[in-house]
């Protein structure tokens, strides 16, 4: 922990940020992977955007989709956190202070105070959260308790190791065998940071469903993101977001496939809860629902992004869409998620209306 923070400050001084602006002066922000929402703003954070975030601001709601818009997306630097790579979450803590993951620093990042521009590391997780065959943390949950404390959940994807990526020794043995996904649970209180992560009040296997057949061949579930979500039964649980593919050996004629994506209630031993919702069935009923009043306003680049999309879903091609990061658009009543295919794609929110059963 200690050389991290060393770390942290000695690359802050060293490193220059930079910023993914297209051609008409806005900001792209590739490979979104993280999505908040607070107050009147949606917060983002991208894979390839190290050390900030983004925010841009929400009007009145007019539709089930969002475009992150390039000329309306404002940047977020993180004075002594420029090295915080890989980042795939971002959530606001109880006391006030934005909190952000680090896949690759396997670790969350907030300022040191409310008063402080500074950031630093406040919780560091066990080794066996770090990457392990391009499969690490992605998601992050926090739920605010009495007295500024929060209650943190990250979220191991699991999945399919990419074997280039594991060992030569283990590739031998891992033949394409899927892992569970992982939560741990664990407090942080108001303006401090955690210092009981590798003895957290949960840390438990998602027993995720197999979709269909044999691995490596069959679809397999890895996690993405997840909310805290109170069960029928009055208890705390969580939604997660599920999204699917196969690991097809090389030369073996199968292709790669990213076939299903859906929200999965579970409880707090990793067991499924009811059954699941297909996020791919709503984005297609919410592209239908499209007019000119979500489209007016928009620039160029984004009208031509929205119309690419939608041709993409009149052809059935929807399989392989990419939904990153959830967190609650209206608490208990409808979620929020963001798409980004192509990195050189603005990215696009979809707003999930639940169930009455899931409310």
């Amino acid at each position: 922990m200690r050389y991290l923070y060393s770390l942290l400050a000695i690359m802050a001084v060293l490193c220059a940020c930079t910023r993914n602006r297209n051609d008409r002066g806005g900001i792209v922000i590739r490979e979104a992977s993280g999505i908040a929402r607070i107050g009147n703003k949606l917060f983002i954070v991208g894979d390839d955007a190290d050390g900030k975030y983004f925010e841009i601001g929400l009007k009145e709601r007019e539709g089930p989709i969002i475009p992150i818009d390039p000329r309306k997306v404002r940047e977020v630097n993180m004075p002594h956190a420029e090295v915080a790579r890989d980042l795939e979450g971002i959530d606001d803590l109880a006391d006030g202070r934005m909190a952000i993951l680090s896949e690759q620093l396997h670790c969350l990042i907030a300022r040191e105070s409310l008063e402080s521009p500074y950031y630093t590391i406040i919780a560091e997780y066990d080794k066996s959260l770090t990457e392990f065959g391009h499969r690490g943390l992605e998601g992050l949950a926090v739920k605010k308790l009495v007295n500024n404390k929060s209650r943190i959940a990250v979220l191991w994807e699991g999945g399919y190791p990419i074997l280039h990526d594991v060992p030569l020794e283990l590739q031998k043995r891992m033949d394409h065998f899927a892992l569970k996904p992982v939560v741990v649970v664990h407090d942080i209180q108001d303006g401090g940071i955690a210092e009981d992560v590798f003895y957290p009040l949960h840390h438990f296997l998602l027993n995720v469903p197999k979709p269909d057949g044999e691995e490596p061949l069959a679809q397999r579930f890895r996690a993405t993101a997840l909310v805290w979500h109170q069960l029928d039964n009055g208890e705390e649980g969580f939604i997660v977001l599920l999204s699917s593919e196969n690991a097809p050996p090389q030369n073996s004629g199968v292709s790669r496939e990213y076939k299903i994506k859906i929200l999965q209630r579970f409880d707090l031993q990793g067991d499924p809860v009811g059954n699941p919702l297909s996020i791919n069935e709503m984005g297609r009923e919410a592209f239908k629902k499209i007019g000119n009043e979500i489209l007016e306003g928009l620039s160029p680049q984004m009208t031509q992004h929205i119309k690419n999309i939608t041709s993409l879903l009149n052809e059935g091609n929807w399989e392989n869409i990419n939904w990153e990061g959830l967190d609650w658009f209206e608490e208990g009543k409808s979620l929020i998620t963001i798409y980004d295919k192509k990195p050189i794609d603005p990215p696009f929110a979809l707003i999930i209306e639940l169930p009455e059963e899931w409310h």
